[in-house]
Order: structure tokens, then sequence, then C-alpha cells
């Protein structure tokens, strides 16, 4: 087997596994600011282990660089805990099809920040993504569940966007694995606080879960993720990024027993379908955590 059918494989293995941390989310009784620090101190730790064996260098450059990947991971940890709040209020398919409008958003960042022209078909693109997104709302009331679910999902896209603007530059300088590593210590330790004033008492149960969500998922996703992109373009891997939605939908159904409604896949496919399009007009592409 050659080494690109080996990165097309991984990609499919790593958006499984990215697919599932919101079926896992689902089976955690703990609140998303717990899950999102017992999360990030098992992921932090898995990635630091996986430098040291793989004997990359750990330390950054400049204290610049370090005050960088703090506020990139305080934006990380958001990101995170949107999401997480997404898969509670609504399903799991609606949060990864809502997560999946960061291409477009990043159409429109991208001019602003980068000074390059924003073009028609991004904007085409994106009012295709807003019709899928009010296709999901079921009713223009902040106190549906599912609306809520739908804003915390766009929302948690929005912060991932304006992440991959700033991770931008240390991609360039470091490896994805150690921007990796240094987004889930500072989300562990902006909430180790919280963790501490709270004192959650976490199950055996819940702790294997987040235990399996911070190192298997973690590590399969991005490590996969960012190996296969020695062997293949980042435009495919961007493309197969985007099947998330549906392994989630299967999973959240054979796991879970949830059955979106006709009306809410019909908006998530009307997002895929913009993302997708988004994905076969950019340049880059960076997979969301």
């Amino acid at each position: 087997m050659d080494e690109k059918t080996k990165s097309l494989i991984g990609l499919q293995i790593s958006a499984i596994c990215l697919s599932l941390v919101g079926v896992v989310s689902k089976l955690i009784s703990q609140s998303s600011v717990i899950m999102v620090f017992v999360r990030s101190v098992f992921a932090a730790i898995s990635l630091f282990l996986f430098l040291k064996v793989n004997k990359e260098k750990v330390l950054l450059q400049t204290r610049k660089d370090y005050l960088g990947l703090f506020l990139s991971g305080l934006l990380f940890a958001l990101h995170i805990f949107f999401f997480f709040e997404s898969v509670k209020a609504s399903s799991v398919f609606i949060a990864l099809a809502a997560i999946f409008t960061y291409p477009l958003m990043l159409a429109f960042l991208e001019p602003y920040f980068f000074h390059c022209r924003l073009s028609k078909s991004s904007i085409l693109l994106a009012l295709l993504a807003f019709l899928g997104v009010l296709i999901m709302v079921p009713e223009f009331e902040l106190s549906n569940r599912t609306t809520q679910g739908v804003i915390y999902g766009v929302i948690a896209a929005g912060i991932f966007s304006i992440n991959v603007i700033i991770n931008k530059s240390y991609f360039k300088k470091y490896s994805e694995t150690l921007v990796i590593s240094y987004q889930n210590l500072t989300a562990a330790l902006l909430l180790l606080p919280i963790f501490l004033i709270e004192q959650p008492i976490i199950s055996t149960n819940d702790l294997s879960w987040l235990f399996f969500m911070g190192v298997i998922l973690n590590l399969g996703g991005y490590i996969l993720f960012y190996k296969s992109l020695r062997h293949v373009k980042a435009q495919t891997a961007g493309i197969i990024s985007s099947v998330e939605p549906v392994y989630g939908l299967i999973s959240a159904f054979l796991i879970l027993g949830e059955v979106p409604v006709l009306k809410t896949i019909l908006g998530g496919l009307l997002i895929v379908i913009a993302s997708l399009a988004a994905t076969l007009n950019s340049k880059s592409q960076v997979e969301p955590p």
C-alpha cells in the first residue's frame, strides 16, 4: 500500500474520530466547562508525550509566541465549549453541520486580514450556507433548544475561523502537534480555577469517556489528519473532512438513537455542499478541533 492510499485511509479514520466527539459528549453527565477542562488535560498530556517520544522541541522561540498561543488556547477552549453546548441543546448532526459553516466564514475573514480579494462565489456560497442554517432553525425563538443549538454551533464555527487566522503564522514556525498541545494546555490552565471551585464528582464512566475523547479521538483525529497532509493535497483533506456531519449522523443514530427530521437533514446538506464548494475554491484548509 503506497503512502497516498494510507493517507486517504487515515483521513477517513480522522473524520470518524472527530465526528464521534459530539456523540461521546452526549454520554457524559458533566457540564460543558468541566468536559472541556478534563478533556484538555488528557489531550495536553498525551500530545506532549507524543512530542517527547518523537523527540520534537516543546519550547517556543519567543515570549510573543507564548502570548499568541495563549490567546489561541483561549479561543480553542471557547470553541470546544460552544460546540458541546450546541450538542447538548440540539443534536450531534445539527452541531456538526453548524460547525461546517467555518469555511465560508474564512472566505470572508481572509480578505480582511490578508488583503486578498473577496470572490463573488464566496458570497453566493455564504448565502447558501446561511439558507441551510435558517432551514435547520425550527422557530426564531431563543427559548427553543434546537434554535439555541444552531446558534451555539455557528458561534463555535466563528471562533474557530478567527483562531485559524491567528494560527496561520504559528503553523509556519511550529508543528501542528505542538500548536495543538499548547492550545489544550492553555485551555486546561484557564479552566482549572473553575474546576477547583466547583469540585465536581466525576464518575468512573464519565472519566473513561473523557479519556477516550481527549486521548484516542484527539490523537486519532488530529495527528492522522496532519500526518496525511504530507502525502495528499490540503484541498483533498478538506473535502474528506466535510463528511464529518454524515458520520456524525450515522453514529448518533446507532449509538444515541437520534433521528433528525427531514428539514434538519436538508439544511445540513446545504451547509455541507457550500462547505465543499468553499473548500474547492480555497488554497488552504485547516481541520476544526
